[in-house]
């Protein structure tokens, strides 16, 4: 079972969901389907 940890962050002036997980393909995979899901390569999240 894999581990995920959510936070609340201010990212660009607003607050956002930041979640943190293992670098697995299929976590990603299933993050990246959630509708209104974004990347920030600036925070790394």
């Amino acid at each position: 079972m894999s581990k995920f940890k959510a936070t609340i962050i201010t990212h660009k002036g607003q607050s956002r969901i930041a979640v943190s997980f293992e670098n697995k393909p299929e976590l990603r995979q299933r993050f990246k389907k959630l509708r209104g899901a974004k990347w920030s390569a600036s925070k790394k999240t």
